[in-house]
């Protein structure tokens, strides 16, 4: 399972609370930041962003084959 987070504590505590409690169950997280805008055409990893713009993301998260479904903090 894909879990759109914005930002290195989300990360940390998916990986370190969340998701030893699922592995003895076969469910497997996979933390991925956000991907935001900066002006210039340059993308940075973590932080706020819009509806459309998390939508989007979902949706390329949900067409790659290894999840089935996308989750977020966002």
């Amino acid at each position: 399972m894909a879990v759109l987070i914005e930002g290195q504590t989300e990360q940390n505590f998916i990986n370190q609370v969340i998701s030893p409690e699922y592995w003895q169950h076969n469910i497997f997280f996979q933390p991925i930041l956000v991907t935001t805008s900066l002006s210039g055409g340059r993308h940075r990893k973590g932080g706020y962003i819009t509806y459309d713009s998390a939508r989007q993301q979902w949706h390329n998260l949900l067409a790659q084959p290894q999840f089935s479904l996308v989750t977020t903090n966002v």
